[in-house]
């Protein structure tokens, strides 16, 4: 994909957070600093590739490590019983292309968080819940009261386990 191409500036980028983010007392206030931009963009055509990319390699920061494929993701995006999308962040540091992907299955009054993954790439900003914020968001104005979301420990997601807890 084209994020395949850009893995190693992504990589020398998240280097220098990790660094200049180990010199700081005040990890809020870095955060502040660095310009967070973060985007929701549609599961498409022209982002299938990345989202199955992101499902089939994403292990550290994945809830449930449901691996689809782009006819599944395809399906999903078609589905009216799914809420889906896929975020981008920019920051001081650079581009880092289309990081996280969320999927909700609606039902009745509550939504099922299916999908809930991000690349390790961009861990430390706290973009999950910012990604999450979104999700609530986007079902609220749907018209849904609920997320129910389960996490699925593996050997390679303890990143992830008290995600749920802590939101």
């Amino acid at each position: 994909t084209g994020e395949d191409r850009k893995k190693t500036q992504q990589y020398k980028r998240r280097s220098a957070f990790v660094t200049e983010q180990k010199q700081v007392y005040d990890q809020t206030a870095f955060l502040k600093s660095i310009a967070m931009q973060p985007t929701t963009v549609p599961l498409s055509e022209g982002t299938f590739a990345r989202a199955e990319q992101l499902c089939q390699k994403t292990n550290q920061f994945n809830l449930r490590t449901e691996r689809y494929t782009v006819d599944t993701l395809r399906s999903m995006a078609k589905d009216p019983c799914y809420e889906s999308f896929l975020v981008k962040l920019t920051d001081r540091f650079g581009d880092h292309g289309i990081v996280a992907l969320v999927i909700a299955m609606l039902e009745c009054d509550a939504a099922f968080l299916d999908t809930f993954l991000m690349s390790c790439r961009i861990l430390g900003r706290h973009l999950e819940a910012w990604t999450l914020h979104e999700l609530s968001e986007r079902l609220k104005a749907k018209g849904y009261r609920r997320i129910l979301a389960e996490f699925r420990s593996t050997q390679r997601n303890t990143v992830a386990n008290s995600f749920l807890p802590d939101h």
